[in-house]
C-alpha cells in the first residue's frame, strides 16, 4: 500500500454514472442559458462521494469542468433535507467575501430539465484528504493543514450573516440555533423511522419500518436542559477535513464543499463536527491522531482566532455531533430501504446510527458523573 493511499485528487473519485440524468436536456438548458460558460457536447461522470445529493462532473467541449449537485430521484423523506437551493445561495453569497468556495453558476428548480432541482458550480482542482491524521504528510505539513482548516472556519464564523447578501429565508431565526436544530432533527428522524423497506438490501426485511434511533428522546431531553449560551454565525453544518479541498502543493484550504446543511446558528456545531476524529466512535482515528495537534491545541488555536472559548460547552458539542451524525446515517438507512441511497458506500454508513446514539448517551453519563 502506497504512502499516498489516503489522499485523493478531486477527480480520483469519479466513475460511471450510477443515477442517470437526461444529458441532452441538461446540455440544451445550460448552453442556451449560459452560452459563454458552456459548449456542447458534455462528458458527464458521477462522484463516488455524496451520500445525500448525487454529484456529477461536467466537462464541456472546451475542457472546462463543473460540478452538478442534485436532489435524489423519488419521493423525498424530508422537506428540510436535500435543499440544493440553500447550498447554491450560500456559496454564491460567500464567494465575493473571500471565503474559499467554488464559484456558483446556476440554480435550476425546473424539474422538467433533469427531473429534480439542481445547481452548477465551478470544479476546483486540488487535494482531498480522507484521513484527518494526514499520514502521508510530514509533521509540519499535518499541523499546517489542520491550522488552515481551523483558520478557514474561524474566518467563516466571523462574518456577519446579515451583511453578505443571503436571502431572507436564511435570516428568519438568528437565535435559538440549538433548540431549532433539536426540533428539526426530531422531525427528520421521526419521518425517517416511518419509512417502509421496499428493496431486498435494506437493513430491515421488506415491508418493515426502519424504526426510530435508539434512546433519541433521552438524548434530546438532556440537550434541551443543557443548552450553551447563544452565539450567532454562519454554520456550514458538515465542516470536516474531507469536505475541504487543499491547494495541490500548498497546505491551505482553497474550497469548502457540501453546504447542504448550512444555516445561521451556533459556531460550536461546526467545531464539534470538525473535531469528531478525536472522539467519535467509527470515526475516531486512534493512534493516528497522536501525530497531529491535540484537541486542546486545536481548540486553543480556534479561540485565538475567533475570540471565544468553546471548551466550556464541549460536552454538549460532543453529544450534538454524535446525535446529528446518527440522524444523517439514519437517513442513509432510510434511503437504502427505498433504493434511493446515492453512494457506493451507503450500506456501511447506514449501519452505524445505533452506535452513534449510544456514544451520545455515554457522553451524557460522563458529564453527569463530573457534576
Amino acid at each position: 500500500m502506497g504512502k499516498d493511499e489516503k489522499r485523493i485528487d478531486t477527480e480520483a473519485d469519479l466513475g460511471k454514472v450510477r443515477h442517470a440524468i437526461n444529458q441532452q436536456q441538461l446540455t440544451d438548458y445550460l448552453v442556451s442559458k449560459h452560452p459563454d460558460e458552456f459548449s456542447a457536447p458534455f462528458e458527464i461522470k458521477q462522484f463516488g462521494f455524496g451520500q445525500s445529493n448525487p454529484s456529477y462532473q461536467i466537462k464541456d467541449a472546451k475542457g472546462r469542468k463543473y460540478v452538478l449537485r442534485k436532489q435524489p430521484y423519488g419521493k423525498l423523506v424530508s422537506k428540510t433535507a436535500h435543499r440544493v437551493d440553500r447550498e447554491f445561495y450560500m456559496i454564491k453569497a460567500l464567494y465575493p467575501q473571500g471565503v474559499p468556495v467554488p464559484r456558483a453558476i446556476d440554480l435550476c428548480q425546473d424539474k422538467s430539465v433533469i427531473g429534480t432541482d439542481f445547481y452548477i458550480m465551478e470544479f476546483v482542482t486540488g487535494r482531498i484528504f480522507h484521513d484527518p491524521g494526514f499520514p502521508e504528510l510530514q509533521e509540519k505539513d499535518r499541523k499546517e493543514c489542520w491550522q488552515s482548516a481551523i483558520k478557514t472556519l474561524a474566518g467563516l464564523h466571523q462574518l456577519d450573516p446579515t451583511k453578505i447578501g443571503l436571502p431572507q429565508s436564511f435570516l428568519k431565526n438568528l437565535s435559538s440555533h440549538y433548540p431549532r436544530q433539536v426540533t428539526t432533527l426530531s422531525k427528520i428522524q421521526e419521518a425517517q423511522g416511518g419509512v417502509t423497506t421496499t428493496v431486498d438490501d435494506g437493513l430491515k426485511p421488506k415491508g418493515e419500518k426502519l424504526g426510530p434511533i435508539p434512546n433519541f428522546e433521552q438524548i434530546t431531553t438532556w440537550m434541551k436542559q443543557n443548552m450553551p449560551s447563544e452565539r450567532v454565525s454562519i454554520v456550514h453544518g458538515d465542516y470536516k477535513i474531507d469536505n475541504l479541498i487543499y491547494h495541490p502543493t500548498e497546505n491551505r484550504v482553497i474550497a469548502i464543499l457540501d453546504w447542504e446543511l448550512c444555516t445561521i446558528g451556533h459556531p460550536l456545531a461546526d467545531l464539534g463536527n470538525l473535531f469528531m476524529p478525536y472522539f467519535m466512535i467509527g470515526i475516531r482515528q486512534g493512534d493516528k491522531m497522536k501525530e497531529v495537534p491535540t484537541l486542546d491545541q486545536n481548540l486553543g488555536y480556534y479561540k485565538s482566532l475567533a475570540g471565544w472559548d468553546p471548551k466550556q460547552f464541549w460536552s454538549f458539542a460532543v453529544v450534538y455531533a454524535n446525535l446529528r451524525l446518527a440522524v444523517i446515517t439514519h437517513g442513509i438507512a432510510a434511503r437504502q430501504a427505498t433504493g434511493q441511497a446515492s453512494s457506493a458506500q451507503a450500506r456501511t454508513y447506514a449501519e452505524i446510527y445505533p452506535a452513534l446514539a449510544n456514544a451520545a448517551l455515554k457522553q451524557i453519563d460522563q458529564f453527569k458523573s463530573k457534576l
